[in-house]
């Protein structure tokens, strides 16, 4: 090694003792390329990742990374798992190798902008592969990780956890807050009218795709979110909340239950390779902030549909008449919008909407049409409302209207493990999306709303 290398190591073996005592041991600290700003050096049993932003250290001794942002503002010691479907649970942790090679860091330019990716392979003989990916970019000051578990013959879950901080253990999530720390709740949905709500919940919290922990005086907080949803419901299970810190916290896909209206588990999936969801996870002078930057992260991975109008506006019937809802109700709210409103502003894009929502199909089909034909002759709009995947009524032998009699509303609801129809949320049947069935009925509808003259139909899914 020639004298400038062994002073540059030297050098940065001592910037590591004093600005992390925890990562010492003598090791012999060595640079790796990284993207830019993003500064990688390894030793045998550690690997260090600085950001503008941040730091990221592996630990590859005992399979743990730990994040942090200055001084009071860490994700400690976390892991990873899985639960397998015959019951086994597998951690990182416990496994006797981690390995995260030279090659396994990368320069990458995505989305998310320019940056380093590493990988650490957690191995055990006899047990899948548990392979941590985990993103850091130049400016950003949050980072990414997922998990994979790999085998030679396909295997099956229904729970995996890229991000695992350990009841009673050294791991831990460290805030400066000095208020009694808040906790964001995230419903999977707002079926049932589920609110989001954020304060001081005690021990423990769950919240469902995003949360925060926050310190309500300063702002300072972290966002902790999944932004890939296409596979599973991700959940967040806090527990020994504290002050100024969080002692558990397990991020996983495969979240069921009654906050996520679920009376079955989530499915599962069987592949020799299993892909956690992707978490966001970031520290925040102002933790709204950190929403507004989740929010944009979900948008890189599926970008929003394009839409060129401007924001529909105007009229839904729901709010003032339910289901008692008329036609006289409908015309008279379009000529009101159109004589008293409209000229104030009262509208988007010099357009603004008169929506019909639930039970407008007890509305008599001469007037029903009618009424569409006043909102046109209005200069507006006119919407609708559909629920495509729920059936409504209680007789499952009924015939699924728009399969000329091939199916009954029996064939198309959902199915326990045991096939029998699943029970109803909020009075209706939940309906197979991809029965055949369901799409046929979907498709008479869609047919019918446009020969009927709607501009606009709005979904509850």
């Amino acid at each position: 090694m020639s004298t400038e290398l062994r002073l540059l190591s030297t050098f940065l073996y001592m910037v590591s003792l004093a600005l992390a005592p925890r990562v010492t041991s003598g090791r012999d600290w060595h640079r790796q390329k990284g993207a830019s700003d993003v500064q990688v050096i390894r030793s045998a049993e550690a690997v260090r990742v600085t950001s503008s932003s941040m730091r990221m250290d592996l630990d590859l001794h005992r399979g743990l990374v730990s994040l942090r942002w200055g001084t009071q503002r860490e994700v400690r010691g976390t892991t990873c798992g899985v639960t397998l479907s015959d019951g086994t649970k597998l951690k990182a942790s416990e496994y006797a190798a981690h390995v995260c090679a030279p090659t396994d860091v990368e320069t990458v330019q995505d989305g998310f902008g320019v940056g380093t990716r590493l990988r650490i392979h957690h191995r055990q003989e006899g047990r899948p592969e548990l392979r941590q990916t985990l993103w850091i970019y130049r400016d950003a000051p949050a980072v990414y990780v997922q998990l994979e578990v790999i085998n030679a013959t396909p295997i099956a879950s229904n729970r995996i956890s890229p991000l695992l901080v350990e009841a009673g253990t050294a791991a831990g999530i460290e805030l400066d807050a000095g208020d009694p720390l808040q906790v964001l709740f995230v419903p999977f949905d707002n079926d049932m009218f589920v609110r989001y709500n954020s304060h001081d919940w005690g021990p423990q919290a769950d919240s469902f795709e995003v949360t925060a922990f926050y310190d309500n005086h300063s702002r300072h907080g972290f966002v902790f979110g999944s932004v890939s949803h296409d596979l599973w419901k991700t959940g967040f299970a806090i527990r020994n909340i504290g002050k100024q810190q969080v002692g558990a916290l397990d991020i996983y896909g495969g979240a069921s239950g009654y906050w996520s209206h679920d009376t079955q588990p989530h499915g599962t999936i069987t592949a020799r390779v299993i892909t956690s969801p992707r978490i966001f996870v970031g520290w925040f002078a102002d933790w709204r902030d950190g929403m507004e930057a989740f929010g944009k992260a979900n948008a890189v991975l599926t970008p929003p549909l394009k839409w060129s109008g401007g924001v529909p506006f105007g009229w839904n019937s729901w709010a003032a008449h339910k289901d008692k809802v008329t036609a006289e109700q409908v015309v008279a709210a379009s000529d009101f919008l159109k004589q008293t409103l409209q000229p104030h502003g009262f509208e988007s894009d010099h357009t603004a909407f008169i929506n019909m929502d639930a039970f407008w199909d007890f509305i008599p089909a001469d007037k029903f049409t009618q009424a569409v034909a006043h909102i046109h002759a209005n200069g507006q709009k006119a919407g609708v409302y559909w629920t495509p995947f729920t059936g409504w009524g209680d007789d499952l032998n009924s015939e699924v209207e728009g399969t000329q009699g091939r199916y009954k509303y029996k064939d198309i609801v959902l199915k326990d493990a045991q096939g029998r129809p699943m029970a109803k949320l909020d009075n209706g049947w939940p309906l197979d999306p991809t029965h055949p069935g369901t799409r046929m009925r979907n498709d008479l509808h869609f047919q019918r709303f446009l020969a009927w003259g709607f501009d606009f139909v709005k979904l509850d899914l």
